[in-house]
């Protein structure tokens, strides 16, 4: 205690006040703030038209599974197995991750082994939503060599892509884990397409308020550009609940823009 302060009932990180010397975020990247974790979430849409599409790798509207279940993992190339053709490795991705939300939107994983174009099913039958998916071991060639697609046990809908040539799902949605509250502290957007304006929209599933509303998505950002991208740094964080999905969405004035999208910030308990 001194002038009437009591120090030790002040918030630290890693011993240092609050007010660390270096920004707060760096200090939440590095994992020094407890309950606290980074996140960014980024997508692409090669084919955005004159309604509004979310920006992930599939294109049209994203839908969240309506309730817990297993999924599947497949691939369009025989290349994304760890064996083809006998005992030759594949030269595309072998083994990916998944990072869900179960029914009771807890954090979890689980490591798949692929398969190529054979299916393989998911350990979990407990997945509420999709938040990553992406490589953990690779062939050769570094990269998925066809599209590799989570889905439901049904084949269809599809919850989330790899797409070829890359390592990581391209989905511009996310849904914050219970017990956590999300900051978007920016996000942004680029769009081309030979003169096409693109009209992209931050939005979540919560209103104004900060309360969540299942199902109803309300706008808490919005741009528009024209053969351009833009970050949008946000000095005021958007605060948004726990439970909810958060995502970004985009139209056309003509059909076939190619756009791409991401948000950022942290999540605290």
């Amino acid at each position: 205690m001194s002038d009437g302060i009591n120090i030790n009932a002040m918030k630290h990180i890693k011993g240092k006040l609050r007010t660390s010397s270096m920004p707060y975020l760096y200090d939440i990247a590095e994992g020094n703030v407890d309950n606290h974790e980074a996140f960014r979430v980024f997508g692409y849409n090669g084919d955005v038209g004159t309604a509004f599409e979310d920006i992930w790798e599939v294109g049209g509207s994203y839908v969240n599974p309506t309730s817990a279940m297993g999924m599947e993992l497949v691939s369009s190339s025989v290349e994304d197995d760890i064996l083809t053709g006998g005992a030759v490795a594949g030269t595309g991705v072998h083994k990916v991750e998944i990072h869900y939300l179960d029914s009771a939107y807890a954090e979890q994983t689980e490591e798949i082994t692929l398969n190529g174009q054979g299916v393989v099913a998911t350990s979990a039958t407990n997945i509420l939503r999709i938040n990553h998916l992406h490589s953990t071991v690779v062939g050769t060639g570094k990269y998925a060599a066809g599209t590799i697609d989570i889905r439901h046990l049904d084949n269809t809908p599809i919850y989330s892509r790899i797409g070829a040539g890359t390592n990581r799902a391209q989905t511009c949605v996310y849904t914050v884990p219970a017990g956590y509250t999300a900051y978007i502290v920016g996000w942004t957007a680029g769009g081309a397409g030979g003169n096409k304006d693109a009209r992209f929209v931050l939005e979540s599933e919560s209103s104004i308020e900060g309360v969540k509303v299942s199902g109803v998505f309300q706008a808490k950002s919005l741009m528009i550009l024209e053969d351009a991208g833009v970050v949008i740094p946000l000095e005021v964080p958007i605060v948004i609940p726990e439970k909810t999905t958060i995502k970004v969405k985009a139209l056309s004035t003509a059909n076939s823009a190619k756009c791409t999208a991401a948000f950022y910030g942290w999540i605290e308990q």
